[in-house]
């Protein structure tokens, strides 16, 4: 079996990604921040489906997002709690009564993966 190639992962990544912060009600501009893609990427992906290799550092927070949405999935069975939970203001001591989107969308690697940790320890119950 022929394994996807790079292009195939970014264009099925971006797309299943998208869908999830799109869920999440994240803005355009927050999307691409997340992502670290300009707007015409995103443009082109909605428009054509088409997408350009991703560097390293945009599949892995793709990974996260992922993963977060994992989280999310195996915490709330309520699909109003999974994709209402990152737009809403959190208490825990980490989150300091903001949302998890706002944190993700400063752009910031250490901050998505700071709210994927926070998220898997709280949240997931092994």
């Amino acid at each position: 079996m022929k394994s996807p190639s790079q292009n195939e992962l970014s264009r099925v990544g971006l797309k299943v990604t998208c869908n999830i912060l799109e869920k999440w009600d994240a803005t355009d501009t927050q999307i691409c921040t997340v992502l670290n893609i300009e707007h015409h990427v995103l443009h082109n992906h909605r428009l054509k489906g088409e997408v350009k290799n991703l560097n390293e550092t945009q599949l892995k927070r793709i990974s996260f997002i992922l993963n977060i949405h994992e989280v999310l999935s195996l915490a709330f069975e309520n699909k109003q709690n999974l994709h209402g939970f990152m737009n809403r203001i959190n208490h825990n001591d980490f989150f300091c009564g903001r949302k998890p989107i706002d944190i993700i969308s400063s752009g910031s690697l250490e901050d998505l993966e700071q709210v994927y940790f926070r998220l898997r320890g709280t949240l997931y119950i092994y």
